[in-house]
């Protein structure tokens, strides 16, 4: 837990009030249009959401290299396209599981998570059966 984490129990909200949200979607960087008909031209960063089967399914195509971000939790990869590098950051089980853990570690009342039909259908495998 951090700083900001912990200073939200220390001021008196239980633990047990609080609901960790867990994003289900990724983010997809890339490079958009950089203004070819215009008078100036200038780089354009762009991100959209994209589901996780999207994620894999770019990431199986165009050869990208699964990695793992130990700081942020996070698996990402990124390819080329037409000689342009892109970036796609996404919640896969690991991921999922590191933050699921991380609330029932700190004692919240649980999870919830958004957009269902766009996960990683092995999150499944973490959550207990009821």
């Amino acid at each position: 837990m951090d700083e900001g984490e912990s200073g939200l129990c220390a001021e008196g909200r239980a633990e047990e009030k609080l609901s960790l949200g867990i994003a289900l979607y990724g983010y997809h960087w890339y490079a958009g249009d950089p203004g070819l008909n215009e008078k100036e031209q200038k780089p354009n960063i762009t991100a959209d959401y994209i589901s996780a089967i999207d994620s894999q399914t770019l990431r199986d195509t165009y050869d990208g290299h699964e990695q793992w971000d130990p700081e942020d939790h996070s698996a990402y990869f990124f390819f080329y396209r037409d000689q342009m590098r892109e970036w796609i950051f996404y919640t896969e089980k690991r991921g999922f599981a590191d933050r699921y853990n991380l609330a029932k570690e700190q004692h919240l009342q649980g999870i919830c998570a958004w957009v269902l039909g766009q996960e990683d259908n092995a999150i499944w495998s973490v959550l207990p059966e009821r």
